[in-house]
């Protein structure tokens, strides 16, 4: 099921430990505004971790 309209921000907590998972894993890395975040905080951006 996708959520739509306003129902996204109810699977946003999994969507953040899924992120926050594969983030401790090297599966992929954050980034702001081309610095690489340590972790998860504010808006980010993700790419994959190993290149």
């Amino acid at each position: 099921m996708s959520p739509t309209g306003s129902d996204w921000r109810a699977v946003m907590p999994e969507v953040h430990a899924e992120v926050d998972a594969m983030a401790a894993e090297g599966l992929v890395r954050l980034s702001w505004k081309g610095r690489m975040l340590p972790s998860r905080a504010g808006p980010y951006r993700i790419r994959m971790g190993a290149e």
